[in-house]
């Protein structure tokens, strides 16, 4: 998974929680910092493998 498609993934998710909670903003920036987490932390354990 490359470290663009995880952040994608997490704004998804992001939005989705923020449409939940009536607030697509909120959503989209968690969406944002949670995809890049993800990205960060499967990048090197992807290319390492």
């Amino acid at each position: 998974m490359s470290s663009g498609l995880a952040i994608a993934m997490g704004i998804a998710i992001g939005t989705a929680f923020g449409v939940i909670l009536s607030n697509v903003a909120v959503g989209i920036a968690l969406g944002a910092a949670l995809g890049a987490g993800v990205g960060a932390a499967l990048g090197p354990t992807r290319v390492n493998k």
